[in-house]
């Protein structure tokens, strides 16, 4: 939507033209989720899933094993694009699915997005290699 501005006044009949352009809402809300208490649980499944998972598995995927680094993203450029990466997952009649925030985490040099939470599903965490490439997921069962 655009809003076009016309200013004039009777000694000026157009002083001045201005075009009011509204940023898309995927620029005004963060892509990152950093709230403090769900970034720590948000990290320690990481850590745990990368750290008590089948190493040879973990590591065939082109994800590191027990990554010295385990941090909450908070770069939204890094966060937009695993973003990406996950809407990209989705099928046609999925879209409707794709989300615009998340929490991110930077495990070495690889990522895991935690997937939208629900009720009725587990909550699962999407890992991606360094080109936010998917290499598998993860469901957490309660």
């Amino acid at each position: 939507m655009r809003i076009l501005l016309l200013l004039a006044t009777a000694a000026a009949p157009l002083s001045a033209l201005l075009v009011w352009t509204p940023l898309p809402d995927s620029i005004l809300t963060p892509s990152c989720l950093t709230n403090a208490d769900t970034a720590v649980v948000v990290e320690q499944s990481v850590r745990r899933h990368l750290t008590l998972g089948d190493s040879a598995q973990i590591v065939s995927k082109g994800i590191p094993y027990n990554p010295a680094i385990v941090q909450v993203v908070t770069t939204e450029a890094t966060c937009s694009a695993v973003i990406a990466a996950y809407n990209g997952l989705l099928s046609p009649p999925e879209v409707s699915k794709q989300i615009q925030s998340a929490y991110v985490v930077q495990a070495g040099g690889a990522y895991a997005l935690r997937g939208p939470v629900s009720a009725s599903h587990p909550t699962t965490y999407y890992y991606f290699d360094s080109t936010y490439t998917f290499k598998f997921s993860l469901a957490e069962l309660d």
